[in-house]
């Protein structure tokens, strides 16, 4: 993950898996990242994250700040796997991402 917060659409990292947009709530404070366009057969679309996935947490590191989650997603351990919380049309969901999926 990668890009500048804060531009509407962002190619998420060099490698182009998806793009994001910031969502934030009615006082304007960031609520998480949008996925749009989760490319088929990315990672992302691996550990089952899809396009319209709204990305709150990561490793329990919340996106209250951008780049705290780019951080933790690169401070994922590949082979421990790790958690992403997201919101799928409103309901809170937890992803597990697997040893090695990333």
């Amino acid at each position: 993950f990668g890009g500048i917060l804060g531009l509407d659409k962002v190619n998420i990292g060099a490698s182009g898996q998806a793009r994001y947009a910031p969502v934030q709530d009615a006082s304007g404070t960031l609520r998480g990242l949008a996925l749009l366009d989760v490319r088929p057969d990315s990672a992302l679309e691996r550990i089952g994250l899809r396009s319209g996935d709204v990305v709150v947490s990561v490793a329990g590191v919340r996106l209250a700040q951008g780049s705290r989650a780019f951080d933790a997603l690169r401070a994922l351990d590949p082979s421990a796997g790790g958690e992403v919380l997201i919101e799928r049309q409103g309901v809170p969901t937890r992803i597990a991402v697997p040893p090695g999926a990333l």
